[in-house]
């Protein structure tokens, strides 16, 4: 399989491609759009990586390859970066957080219903931690009712993988959310159709946190903490036999992949209108929304002091 990468912003590139090479795929080309690195940097990561060629645009690389991994921070962009790839017929892996907005879930939810193979976000939702508890029989792990999951680092780049990590564990449809507040960390509240609640602590504090969980059932209670040296093995691992077309059917539907984005929103939603309850099916305008521009230009700023504010685009 013939990859590209499409923005080059965090770390991920770097831990992914060699994880790529060793599964057999070949990741021929990166296209950068400079949101985050200074001009050259594409160049650079090309000549330490060995990879043979760096794409001047989207459409010559939708070309070329059979994957697109695009992996952009700013998460307002995945949907234009995605575009040429999906109108060629490339499958795409869209990095966390997915999208940011209701309206551009909606656009990539479409593109799936319509053949497009699309996948990726948090690779919380593939750790080997959770696959280990669901291979216990059931009468030894018994049935869940209460789990509670959190991470640190801020609110939605990384607090993402908190939602998508304790969602990974709800087996039971999700019926409503709602923000309970504000401490040391935020905290949401996830109830589902069968009773059972997850409760999520996310966003920025004094030391970082692992990602952990903390699950009640009827018959024990659990405590985790992610190897996180897995993490990017465990979701590669899952998601290309479906991007290849070795499967048809992805580890885990585009619908219920994205639940934790939109769980995400809904919190926010909640919190605009003091904690109450949000239905899960509510329709969010794009006034509730995470600004990926606004993060990325942080990011930048994070990894490069001396550098100016993105120019809007």
């Amino acid at each position: 399989m013939k990859i590209g990468f499409v923005d080059l912003d965090t770390s991920h590139p770097g831990r992914y491609l060699p994880i790529l090479h060793g599964m057999g795929h070949d990741v021929i080309g990166v296209y950068d759009s400079g949101d985050v690195h200074p001009d050259g940097y594409a160049v650079d990561f090309a000549r330490q990586h060995g990879v043979s060629h760096v794409f001047h645009s989207l459409e010559e690389m939708a070309e070329r390859v059979d994957v697109a991994f695009v992996m952009g921070c700013n998460w307002d962009r995945h949907v234009e970066r995605s575009r040429p790839f999906v109108e060629c017929g490339k499958a795409v892996f869209l990095d966390k957080p997915i999208a940011g907005r209701a309206s551009d879930l909606a656009i990539l939810q479409q593109w799936v219903d319509s053949g497009t193979r699309l996948t990726g976000g948090s690779g919380l939702r593939y750790v080997e931690e959770t696959a280990a508890y669901f291979a216990m029989k059931h009468e030894e792990r018994g049935e869940l009712h209460t789990l509670f999951c959190g991470c640190a680092v801020d609110e939605f780049n990384y607090g993402i993988h908190a939602f998508a990590h304790a969602l990974g564990y709800l087996s039971s449809p999700i019926r409503a959310v709602r923000f309970l507040g504000q401490g040391g960390q935020r905290l949401a509240e996830i109830v589902c159709e069968n009773k059972s609640r997850a409760l999520v602590s996310f966003g920025s504090q004094t030391a970082s946190l692992p990602f952990h969980t903390s699950l009640v059932t009827d018959r024990k209670v659990f405590h985790t903490i992610v190897d996180n040296t897995r993490i990017y093995d465990s979701a590669l691992a899952a998601v290309i036999p479906y991007l290849t077309g070795v499967t048809e059917e992805p580890p885990i539907a585009f619908s219920k992949l994205i639940e934790a984005e939109k769980c995400a929103l809904l919190t926010l939603a909640s919190e605009r209108a003091d904690g109450a309850w949000v239905e899960m099916d509510h329709d969010l305008d794009d006034s509730v929304s995470f600004d990926g521009k606004k993060f990325c230009s942080s990011y930048r700023l994070s990894r490069y002091p001396a550098s100016r504010e993105i120019v809007a685009y």
